[in-house]
């Protein structure tokens, strides 16, 4: 699953199995979004759209170093970030979540970037 790109008007992702795009995701930000919330917000979305869709184990690729740092941290106060985790765990930790440079032709990230 590739996270897309912060627009003024909102953000995507893009849903792959076996190398095919399956499924393309936008959705609305507020304007007062920061770009590490916007980063958070997909990865959330993305967790949702797996979790909702009975999808098994996925792998969730983001270019948003510092979202991925603050999901793994344990001693993150932010609840928003707190619930991203709880979700994950809940969901049997099938959902895994990658660091991927950005704009280097990874699959999802180039296309949606």
């Amino acid at each position: 699953m590739g996270l897309g790109r912060t627009t003024e008007r909102g953000d995507s992702f893009v849903y792959f199995r076996d190398g095919f795009e399956i499924d393309f995701k936008f959705f609305t930000l507020s304007d007062a979004s920061s770009v590490f919330m916007a980063e958070m917000t997909e990865i959330r979305e993305a967790m949702e759209y797996v979790i909702e869709g009975g999808h098994g184990s996925t792998q969730i690729v983001s270019d948003s170093r510092s979202s991925l740092m603050a999901l793994e941290s344990t001693c993150e106060k932010r609840s928003f970030i707190k619930e991203i985790k709880r979700k994950i765990k809940f969901h049997e930790n099938k959902i895994f979540l990658c660091w991927i440079k950005v704009h280097k032709g990874y699959m999802g990230n180039e296309q949606i970037s």
